[in-house]
């Protein structure tokens, strides 16, 4: 992550993964701490932060930018399409009415990364696959 506002940030970031299941699952959870240590030593960056390590002020400039590590619990391994959203990257919000309650609630400046899974989803190595639509959406 760059910060390019013109002015330091504070970094919260909440990362959550919508499967093609319709399961909606939360960075981090359930996957112990170990986990993500051996990830990140598999990956070989020092620089590189967990989702506790990346919370907290970014300063401006390429100088200051942020390389993060989310890791998501994997109960179905066969999955063919992710949406991943981030939310923390604008501070923008926006009022309305919940569409089953009417009670007003607040939906926040986030975006949305969706993914397609060709064949075996285990690949061996790092291969990363593509997004296929980046968006802006309030949720």
């Amino acid at each position: 992550m760059e910060n390019n506002t013109g002015r330091d940030l504070r970094f919260a970031p909440r990362i959550e993964l919508l499967v093609d299941d319709g399961r909606i699952v939360r960075q981090g959870e359930g996957v112990p701490g170990s986990v993500t240590a051996q990830i990140k030593e598999y990956l070989g960056n020092p620089l590189l932060e967990d989702q506790f390590e990346i919370l907290g002020e970014v300063m401006q400039g390429k100088p200051h930018a942020k390389s993060g590590l989310v890791v998501f619990k994997a109960e179905d391994l066969n999955p063919t399409e992710l949406t991943v959203f981030v939310q923390g990257l604008s501070r923008e919000s926006e009022r309305r009415p919940h569409p089953k309650t009417g009670e007003s609630v607040t939906l926040r400046k986030t975006v949305r990364l969706d993914y397609l899974v060709p064949g075996d989803p285990r690949p061996v190595g790092t291969e990363t696959y593509p997004i296929v639509a980046r968006e802006w959406i309030f949720r």
